[in-house]
C-alpha cells in the first residue's frame, strides 16, 4: 500500500504514536482514509478549513485556531504538494514553502517523522 499511497506510512505512524482524541491537520493531501484520527484537510471543494488566512494572521491566532480544533499534529505531504501545486493546491503550496510557515513550524513544532514523502510535526 505504501507504494501507491504516498501518505500511508505517515498515517500509520500517526495511528501508532498519537492518542485517539488527537486531531491532525493534513497539508497537501485531501485523502485521509488510512489515518484513524480526526483529520482536517483541504480539497478543491473545501479550501483550507484550518489556517486559511495563515499568511495574514499572527502566530497566536494560528495556534488558537489549532487548539480550538484540538489539532496537535500537522502532516505535510511533500510529494502531493509538488504534484498538485498547479492543479488546485497552489495556496497550500505557497503557505508550506513560505518563510512564515517555516518559522511557525520551527518555533512551535517538533518533527517526529519524515520519509521523503511526508513530514509529521507535533505541537511543542
Amino acid at each position: 500500500m505504501a507504494h501507491t499511497v504516498s501518505y500511508f506510512n505517515a498515517a500509520q505512524f500517526i495511528n501508532e504514536k498519537t492518542k485517539p482524541q488527537d486531531a491532525v491537520l493534513f497539508l497537501g493531501d485531501a485523502r485521509s482514509y488510512y489515518c484513524e484520527r480526526r483529520v482536517y484537510t483541504n480539497t478543491v471543494f473545501d479550501r483550507m478549513p484550518v489556517l486559511g488566512d495563515f499568511n495574514r494572521e499572527s502566530d497566536e491566532n494560528a495556534l488558537d485556531e489549532l487548539a480550538g480544533k484540538k489539532i496537535k499534529y500537522i502532516m505535510v505531504n511533500i510529494e502531493e504538494l509538488e504534484r498538485l501545486k498547479t492543479g488546485g493546491f497552489k495556496d497550500i503550496y505557497d503557505i508550506v514553502y513560505s518563510q512564515k510557515f517555516k518559522n511557525f513550524i520551527d518555533n512551535y513544532f517538533i518533527k517526529l517523522y519524515t520519509d521523503g514523502k511526508c513530514n509529521v510535526y507535533e505541537l511543542k
